[in-house]
C-alpha cells in the first residue's frame, strides 16, 4: 500500500498463495498448496482464459499486473487490458465507495469475511526478521476467504450491469489502454532534490517542535499532536471543531486571537505542510530506473476524470512564490540541497514539489493545457453564441465581463481587474454561484458580488436557461421510468436504481436511487420539486440534493473529460509518450531537441475531436522544459 503495485510485484518474495476464480455463474474455485483439485481447477481456468472471456476483478490495476507477472509460470495466455472489466471502476461510475467491503455494504449484498485482514497479516506481511509464514495450517481458510471475495465481486458486477457494460464501450476500452500506457511509462523523478527536501523538512520540523514545546511548556511537543492543539484552541474558542488549514486561517485572522494560540497555530500551519508527505511518497515508490509508476487511477471520479494514487499528482499545490518558479526551486534543491535565500521552507517545499518531476537526459517535458475548457464547453452546450464567437476569434472573454461589472470601457480595465473580477466571474458563475458565495470566495463586497452575478446572468442568458432545462429533463426522467427526456445534446432516462445522463459521446453519468420531493431549496418559502440522489461520502453513502447549476457542472466536467480522453487517444495512436494527465493538462515526454518542433503536432492531437463536437472551439497552450511546473 505504501510502495505501490510495481515495487510489490517486483519483490523477490512475491508469489501467489491462493488463486481464486469463477467462470460465468459457476461455483468459485481456489487453487492453493495442498488442494487435491488443483489440477482440475487449473484446467478449468486455462480453458476459460483461452476462450477469450472478459476477466472481471475488483481493482484490476492490481490484478492485471499480478496476472502479467505470473502468467508465464502457469502457462496462461496474454490477455490484453481491453479484455478486463473492473467492479471497483463500476462502483466509482455509480457514485459508490470503491473498496469491496464498502461497495457490497452500499449495495446490501453481503460482507467480506472478517478473518481476511488477519490472514493477510499472517501470510503476506513479513515477520520482524524479514521471513514469511509458509505454514499450510490456515491456507484452507485463506482460500475460502479469496473464493468468497470472488462471489462478492461477481454479485457487484451483476448489480451494476450498465457500469460494467460501459467499460467495454470503444471510448472506455481506449481510455483503459491509454491509462495503462501512462502508468507503465511512469514519472521520472529527481531523487537528489527529493532527498534534499526530506532532509530540509526534517531539520525544520525539529526546530518547530522544540519551539512548540517551549511556548506551551511541554503541553504540545510536536506539530502532529492535533488533538492537543485543538484542545488549546477550544480553551479560547469552545465551538472550534477542527484545526485544519481553513480553521487555522480563520482563527488567526480574529483580532482577539491570543498571542500564544496564534503562535501555536502558525507553527502548526508551517509544520503540517502536506507536500512533505508527497516527497516521501515519491521516494518510497521510486523504482531502480528512477521512475514512479501507477500514479493515475482511471475513472477515479464520478465524472470520469482520472484520480491520483500514491503521490497524488492531482492535488499538487500550485505553490506560487513571487520571483520563483516551481522548476527553479527544485533545481535549487538539486544543486545546493537547500532553497534559495529568503524562501520560507514550508511554502518553498510546497512550491518545489512539481519540479522534482524531471525529464531524463536528452529528453524534455512537453506540457499542454486546455485553455478554459469547461467555459468553452458550457458556451457550446448552452448555445451562448457570442461567447463562442469570442473564443473562436481568439478573443478575451474576461475583459468585457469586467468592463460590464465595473461600468468601464474595455480599454480602461486593468490586468488586475480582468483577473480579479472578470475571470473570477466567468469561471465562478457558470454553474449558478450566488452573490454571497462569490463575495466570500473572491473577497469582494456583497455589492460587487451582486453586480457580478447579475451581470453574468444577464449577458449570458442562455446559460441560466440550460440550468433550468437540465433540471426539468432530469426531474421528469426520475418521475417517468424508462422514458427519455432531452435538453439539447443531453438526454436523461431512469433505468432501475439509476438516473442516466447521456452525454454527446454516448457515455452516461449515473445518479444512484434518485428521488424528487418538494422543498424550499432557496429559503424563500416557495416549495418546488427538487432532485435528490445517493452518493458516496468517505466510506459510506449520503443523500444529496442537486439542481440545474450542479447538473450542468457535472455535464461540463464530464464532456471536458471525454474531450481530453480523445486527445490522449490521438496522442497514443501517433506514438507520443504521455506520462501524466492532471486536471486540464497533459504531459508528454519528447526528445529535448524536438520539443518546440513537436508542439504543433501535440496540440493538433489534443484538439482533433469527433464530429459530434462540431462548433466547439478548443484551444491548447503548450511549453517545453526539463522540469514540471505550473
Amino acid at each position: 500500500m505504501e510502495s505501490g503495485v510495481p515495487l510489490y510485484i517486483d519483490c523477490p518474495d512475491f508469489g501467489p498463495l491462493v488463486i481464486a476464480f469463477a467462470v460465468d455463474d459457476g461455483p468459485s474455485r481456489a487453487i492453493y498448496q495442498g488442494c487435491l483439485l488443483n489440477y482440475e481447477y487449473h484446467q478449468e481456468l486455462v480453458a476459460a482464459l483461452r476462450a477469450g472471456h472478459i476477466i472481471v476483478a475488483h481493482n484490476i490495476d492490481f490484478d492485471y499486473r499480478v496476472y502479467q507477472k505470473i502468467r508465464r509460470v502457469f502457462g496462461w495466455p496474454d490477455v490484453p487490458i481491453e479484455q478486463w472489466s473492473c467492479t471497483q471502476t463500476a462502483a466509482y461510475m455509480a457514485g459508490l465507495p470503491g473498496k469491496l467491503d464498502h461497495v457490497t455494504k452500499a449495495l446490501d449484498i453481503g460482507h467480506k469475511m472478517k478473518s481476511g485482514a488477519n490472514l493477510i497479516t499472517l501470510y503476506c506481511k513479513p515477520r520482524v526478521d524479514g521471513s514469511f509464514n509458509n505454514s499450510p495450517l490456515r491456507l484452507f481458510e485463506f482460500a475460502a476467504y479469496a473464493a468468497h471475495d470472488v462471489e462478492l465481486c461477481r454479485e457487484v458486477a451483476l448489480r451494476l450491469p450498465a457500469q460494467m457494460k460501459l467499460q467495454q464501450s470503444p471510448l472506455e476500452r481506449w481510455a483503459r489502454r491509454v491509462d495503462l500506457a501512462m502508468n507503465e511509462l511512469g514519472l521520472p523523478v529527481d531523487l537528489r532534490a527529493v532527498n534534499a527536501a526530506i532532509g530540509l523538512s526534517g531539520g525544520m520540523k525539529t526546530v518547530l517542535d522544540n519551539t512548540l514545546a517551549r511556548l506551551t511548556e511541554g503541553r504540545i511537543t510536536t506539530v502532529g499532536q492535533i488533538d492537543r492543539i485543538l484542545k488549546l484552541a477550544q480553551e479560547f474558542y469552545p465551538n472550534v471543531v477542527s484545526v485544519n488549514a481553513e480553521s487555522i486561517n480563520t482563527l488567526i485572522s480574529q483580532r482577539d486571537c491570543p498571542a500564544l494560540l496564534r503562535k501555536v497555530l502558525l507553527i502548526r500551519r508551517a509544520g503540517g505542510n502536506a507536500s512533505v508527505n508527497k516527497y516521501k511518497a515519491f521516494k518510497t515508490r521510486l523504482q531502480l530506473d528512477g521512475r514512479v509508476r501507477c500514479t493515475l487511477r482511471h475513472y477515479g471520479a464520478f465524472t470520469g476524470r482520472w484520480a491520483g494514487r500514491g503521490v497524488q499528482t492531482q492535488n499538487m499545490p500550485k505553490g506560487l512564490i513571487a520571483g520563483f518558479k516551481n522548476d527553479t526551486l527544485a533545481e535549487s534543491l538539486h544543486t545546493t540541497l537547500a532553497l534559495p535565500k529568503g524562501v520560507p521552507w514550508g511554502k518553498g517545499l510546497s512550491a518545489a514539489i512539481r519540479g522534482v518531476i524531471l525529464a531524463p537526459e536528452g529528453q524534455a517535458l512537453l506540457v499542454s493545457d486546455y485553455n478554459a475548457i469547461e467555459c468553452r464547453v458550457l458556451a457550446w452546450l448552452s448555445g451562448q453564441h457570442d461567447m463562442l464567437a469570442t473564443f473562436q476569434a481568439g478573443g478575451d472573454v474576461y475583459i468585457p465581463m469586467a468592463a460590464k461589472i465595473l461600468k468601464k470601457t474595455v480599454e480602461e480595465v486593468t490586468r488586475s481587474e480582468r483577473d480579479r473580477i472578470g475571470k473570477a466571474t466567468i469561471l465562478g458563475c457558470g454553474y449558478g454561484m450566488g452573490a454571497a458565495r462569490f463575495a466570500a470566495e473572491n473577497k469582494v463586497s456583497i455589492e460587487m458580488a451582486v453586480s457580478a452575478v447579475s451581470s453574468y446572468r444577464h449577458e449570458n442568458a442562455h446559460i441560466p436557461r440550460l440550468w433550468k432545462g437540465l433540471e426539468k429533463a432530469a426531474t421528469q426522467a426520475v418521475l417517468s421510468h424508462g422514458q427519455w427526456y432531452h435538453c439539447g445534446l443531453i438526454s436523461y432516462i431512469r433505468v432501475g436504481d439509476f438516473l442516466e445522463c447521456h452525454l454527446p459521446s454516448g457515455r452516461p453519468l449515473f445518479y444512484y436511487k434518485p428521488t424528487v420531493c418538494r422543498s424550499d431549496k432557496w429559503g424563500t418559502g416557495d416549495t418546488s420539486p427538487q432532485l435528490h440522489y445517493i452518493n458516496k461520502e468517505n466510506t459510506g453513502l449520503v443523500k444529496k440534493s442537486t439542481w440545474g447549476g450542479s447538473l450542468v457542472e457535472n455535464v461540463c466536467q464530464a464532456i471536458a473529460r471525454d474531450l481530453i480522453v480523445q486527445g490522449l487517444i490521438n496522442l497514443h495512436s501517433e506514438g507520443f509518450k504521455t506520462i501524466l494527465q492532471v486536471h486540464d493538462e497533459v504531459v508528454v515526454l519528447v526528445a529535448e531537441a524536438e520539443g518546440n518542433t513537436l508542439m504543433g503536432a501535440v496540440e493538433s492531437c489534443l484538439t482533433r475531436q469527433p464530429p459530434v463536437y462540431a462548433g466547439l472551439p478548443l484551444k491548447v497552450e503548450s511549453w517545453t522544459g526539463k522540469r514540471y511546473r505550473k
